[in-house]
């Protein structure tokens, strides 16, 4: 094998490496939103139930504020 083949061979293995390297970064990519979208779910869910936070206290508090009164 000439040093030219040599050379080949190495740039085809690291073109393989950074092809699956690619790979898993966009991965962890679609993962990341995937879970950005289900925080934006949840919010959107706490905000339909008019508390603008976390729905379980804002009804636990609604419900303090009916046994207050």
């Amino acid at each position: 094998m000439n040093e030219v083949e040599m050379q080949t061979e190495r740039l085809v293995m690291h073109t393989d490496k950074v092809e699956m390297q690619t790979a898993e970064a966009e991965m962890h990519v679609a993962k990341l939103n995937a879970h950005e979208r289900g925080r934006n779910a949840d919010r959107a869910t706490s905000y339909a139930h008019g508390q603008g936070g976390n729905a379980d206290s804002g009804g636990r508090n609604a419900r303090r504020q009916t046994k207050c009164t």
